[in-house]
C-alpha cells in the first residue's frame, strides 16, 4: 500500500506525459508553448546547443525519474543503487513506450533521439538526487 501511495504522483505524471503525446501536433504544440513559458530565464542560453524540444524531453523524463525514485526510497542504504537502476529503468522504458505510441498519432514520430533525451534527462536528475541526498547525509 505504501509503494502505490508513493508511486501516485509518478503514475499522474505518467498519464499527463501519455495523454499530451496523443494529441496529433499542432494541437500539442500549445502544451509545449505552456511548458515553455516556465523555463527559467538562463535556460535560453542552452537552446542553441541543444534543442529545445530535447531539453524539454529531458526534463519530462527528469521529473519523472525523481518522482519514480522518492516513491522507490529504500529502508535501508544498502538498496539505494536498486532503487535508481529501478527509477531510470522505468522512466527509460516508458519513454520507449511512449515513442512507440507516437508512431500512431498523426503528426508524431517514432524518434530515438528523443528516447535517447529521455534517458539522460532521467539520468541527469538521478544523478543530481543522488548528489543532493548525499550531502543532506553528510550534514546530519
Amino acid at each position: 500500500m505504501r509503494l502505490l501511495v508513493r508511486a501516485l504522483p509518478a503514475l499522474l505524471w505518467m498519464a499527463t506525459i501519455w495523454f499530451s503525446s496523443a494529441r496529433p501536433w499542432p494541437e500539442a504544440s500549445g502544451l509545449l508553448g505552456a511548458v515553455l513559458a516556465w523555463l527559467p530565464p538562463w535556460l535560453v542560453a542552452v537552446w542553441g546547443v541543444v534543442p529545445l524540444d530535447k531539453q524539454v524531453h529531458a526534463g519530462i523524463y527528469g521529473l519523472l525519474a525523481g518522482l519514480w525514485w522518492w516513491a522507490l526510497l529504500p529502508r535501508f542504504a544498502s538498496r539505494r543503487l536498486a532503487q535508481l537502476a529501478k527509477a531510470l529503468a522505468l522512466a527509460t522504458a516508458f519513454g520507449a513506450i511512449d515513442e512507440l505510441h507516437q508512431g500512431f498519432v498523426p503528426g508524431r514520430s517514432r524518434d530515438a533521439w528523443d528516447l535517447l533525451a529521455d534517458a539522460v534527462g532521467a539520468a541527469l536528475a538521478l544523478t543530481c538526487l543522488t548528489w543532493l541526498a548525499a550531502r543532506r547525509r553528510a550534514a546530519a
